[in-house]
């Protein structure tokens, strides 16, 4: 997966000129959304998990840099997921 965002995401690429180019992000397959805060991304799959990577509190109780998705402690039943700076959440199924 490969993406072209505009400054904002200080650790997942290279600043060239005005954008940032990201780098290919490997373990990542039938991705939904694809989120992204201020140092730190997620994505959604279609099979419903959570994988995040990047820098800060991932939900995994570690807060270093992170390269590999990872799956923060999450329940079961993600439908949506949001980023801001420094926090994500998700939107869950009340019948899952």
């Amino acid at each position: 997966m490969r993406a072209r965002v505009e400054r904002g995401c200080s650790c997942l690429g290279e600043v060239t000129g005005e954008s940032l180019d990201l780098e290919l992000v490997d373990g990542l397959e039938g991705v939904r959304d694809v989120v992204i805060g201020g140092a730190y991304a997620c994505a959604l799959t279609e099979m419903r998990a959570v994988l995040c990577w990047g820098s800060g509190n991932l939900g995994t109780g570690s807060t270093g840099f992170v390269a590999a998705p990872v799956t923060p402690t999450v329940e079961s039943g993600v439908i949506d997921i949001a980023a801001g700076d420094e926090a994500a959440c998700a939107v869950m199924n009340a019948g899952a």
